[in-house]
């Protein structure tokens, strides 16, 4: 019965992540969607959440050992995408209307729903200390990638990764930017290998 309902509950999580993904695009973008849409790291880490869960259900009865270290990343990486929206910029973006309830399921319901289908489905002891170099790898890369795109077309995802404007439509400089990159590669950190612990004291 346990194994049904966890199946259920996926579903349901990929379910919300990609319609919380075309909610935002659709509605924010409208006849003129493009590629920024997709450069957002709320964007990304859902869409990566859909697709570890997707892999987690296909793989389901015997995964291959890079699957946890996926699932962990992903975990990661949307509770820090719920945590940043929540403490940086639920005060600048007040959605309403269809773009709240993409925001709802983007920023809310999918991170949450994300770290209690790992504390009550997931098997633990299968997360590594070892996977903190991927947790960082992937958010540092997107956020030089946005800094050097921005260089080009002038786009900035997010009002902390843009030097050309002081608070609270940018960070300020440069050198405040580089480190809010370097504080958000710590709260990966931080937060990943605490969530190590508490899966071995789990395990146990």
């Amino acid at each position: 019965m346990k194994k049904q309902v966890h199946l259920l509950f996926q579903i349901i999580l990929i379910c919300a992540a990609v319609a919380g993904v075309v909610l935002q695009i659709v509605f924010q973008e409208g006849p003129n969607f493009n590629l920024n849409s997709l450069s957002y790291f709320t964007i990304q880490s859902n869409l990566i959440v859909a697709v570890a869960l997707s892999l987690n259900i296909y793989y389901r009865t015997n995964p291959p050992g890079w699957l946890a270290a996926l699932k962990s990343g992903a975990s990661i990486w949307i509770l820090v995408t719920g945590l940043v929206f929540h403490f940086l910029l639920s005060q600048v973006y007040h959605p309403v209307g269809i773009l709240m309830i993409a925001n709802i399921l983007l920023h809310y319901i999918v991170p949450v729903g994300v770290q209690l289908n790992w504390l009550i489905f997931e098997v633990k002891g299968t997360y590594r200390h070892k996977y903190t170099f991927l947790w960082i790898a992937y958010p540092t890369l997107y956020a030089f990638i946005s800094l050097l795109r921005a260089k080009i077309d002038g786009f900035y995802p997010y009002w902390f990764m843009n030097p050309t404007k002081n608070y609270p439509d940018g960070a300020g400089s440069l050198v405040n930017v580089f480190i809010v990159i370097a504080l958000l590669a710590l709260v990966f950190s931080i937060i990943g290998n605490l969530i190590v612990l508490i899966d071995r004291r789990l395990e146990k």
